[in-house]
């Protein structure tokens, strides 16, 4: 299950956004907490979503929702078990 904020802030800001992740069934880490960098340095809310359609539900999903930096989807190595 994800519980999220989809804006920060009043002024709608998209970035630095309060997610919770529960359950996993064994593929994401128990208790973690993790901060990004700041905007710029920061990981995209595709990578979350890309990490759980690949990993949770074993998708194989190449791709996720664009980046304007022209990066491309990485896992988020760092709530894996």
């Amino acid at each position: 299950m994800v519980h999220m904020s989809e804006m920060r802030t009043h002024d709608h800001d998209a970035y630095d956004l309060p997610i919770v992740l529960l359950g996993g069934d064994g593929v994401f880490l128990n208790d973690p907490h993790v901060a990004y960098g700041p905007v710029g340095g920061d990981r995209q809310l595709r990578d979350l979503w890309f990490t759980i359609m690949n990993r949770y539900y074993g998708l194989g999903v190449a791709s996720f929702g664009d980046d304007l930096r022209g990066e491309p989807n990485r896992l988020l190595e760092e709530i894996l078990r």
